[in-house]
């Protein structure tokens, strides 16, 4: 899947960041403990991926009615690791653009997907036909349009799955969705091709060169990213 702009790779040259303004950051409370939110975090990253690995039965595939509650799941605990990082950066940490940008394109997926599930899967759910309802397109696309209506170019999203209607629909479109937006996940969150360009692959660079005061926080978030993206990848391959 391409993200609007144009780039389809975790980014790897400074742009416009996700901070875009200072006051964002310096609303973070003075009383909140960038340890204490790391760790929590950690431990509700794990406990995501742990739900999606649960979630799948030996070689069983997952199925379909579960996948809104496991991206909800996957969706606060990455809201948890950007909110540690803003805190972070409000404690000192000279977050790259490329970093913070990756974040919210991740984030920004994990959102519309959870947008699209809610739009779709009550039709679903009450039908026992896979070619039930070819509006099902059309409900999709509504929910990405009023998406990209929200964000700037450079965050936009194109769902190429959707250029497969009429020929895929209903539960078929709906997995082939997931499947897209959760690599995307994968991809902006992780650091598939070990080369450090993914949020994973860039704290944990951080983590290497940062004082001791960051160093321990920001392997914790590298690790809490790894475990989302790995959550993000059961669900693309794994859905029944």
């Amino acid at each position: 899947m391409e993200k609007g702009g144009g780039h389809s790779n975790p980014k790897v040259v400074g742009v416009k960041g996700m901070f875009e303004s200072a006051l964002e950051i310096k609303a973070l409370s003075k009383e909140d403990n960038p340890k204490d939110m790391v760790e929590k975090a950690s431990i509700s990253a794990k406990e995501s991926k742990d739900k999606v690995l649960s979630s799948k039965k030996g070689n069983a595939s997952i199925a379909l009615g579960e996948v809104p509650s496991l991206v909800r799941d996957i969706r606060e605990s990455a809201k948890k690791i950007d909110e540690s990082l803003k805190l972070l950066i409000a404690s000192g940490y000279d977050a790259s653009y490329p970093l913070s940008d990756n974040m919210k394109i991740g984030i920004g997926r994990i959102c519309l997907l959870d947008k699209i599930l809610e739009a779709v899967m009550p039709k679903i759910n009450d039908s026992d036909n896979d070619n039930f309802d070819d509006n099902i397109c059309e409900k999709i696309k509504k929910v990405v349009d009023e998406f990209n209506k929200n964000e700037k170019d450079e965050y936009s999203c194109s769902i190429m799955s959707l250029n497969s209607y009429p020929k895929t629909k209903g539960k078929d479109l709906v997995k082939k969705c997931i499947n897209e937006l959760m690599k995307d996940v994968e991809k902006y969150l992780g650091d598939v091709k070990g080369n450090g360009n993914g949020v994973c692959g860039e704290l944990l660079q951080g983590a290497k060169s940062a004082s001791g005061q960051f160093g321990e926080s920001l392997k914790l978030l590298s690790e809490a990213a790894s475990a989302i993206a790995e959550a993000c990848k059961r669900l693309a391959y794994g859905i029944l």
